[in-house]
């Protein structure tokens, strides 16, 4: 939560649970990091959405920041998922948005029935377990 509201501030919106934008979400990580999650907890409270986060989640925040690139994966279809997979298979997380149904708005955290319409949309992350990249890495180098 402390990334969806410093996104929410570039565009002055702290005061609403409207949504963001991806890019202004990464422009955060970027410019001040992101913080533990005990730093400033998960809630589904509408008002932990809306208060600033403590200072501390600030401080916390500021040791996780690093200068990165973010990239857009551009294609359609099976080239999409096949761009997907690489980027996860290099260590990158993929972060992409998804259009969800009036079953996830209300809390199911469901995507809900393909057919049905959808009502608004939601930010996913996906990451490559660290523990198995370097696992594959010292099974690489004991080969060597």
């Amino acid at each position: 939560l402390f990334v969806y509201w410093c996104a929410r501030s570039f565009h002055n919106e702290t005061d609403k649970d409207d949504g963001t934008f991806i890019r202004a979400a990464m422009k955060v990580v970027a410019k001040l990091g992101f913080c533990r999650e005990e730093l400033w907890k998960f809630s589904r409270s509408h008002q932990v959405v809306i208060d600033r986060p403590a200072w501390a989640a600030f401080q916390g925040a500021a040791d996780q920041r690093a200068p990165f690139g973010y990239y857009r994966i551009d294609g359609d279809g099976l080239e999409r998922v096949a761009r997907v997979r690489q980027a996860v298979a290099a260590g990158h997380p993929v972060v992409f948005g998804t259009r969800v149904s009036q079953e996830f708005v209300d809390g199911a955290w469901v995507l809900g029935d393909p057919g049905a319409p959808p009502v608004g949309g939601h930010a996913t992350a996906g990451l490559r377990q660290q523990r198995r990249c370097n696992r594959a890495r010292e099974q690489e180098a004991s080969a060597a």
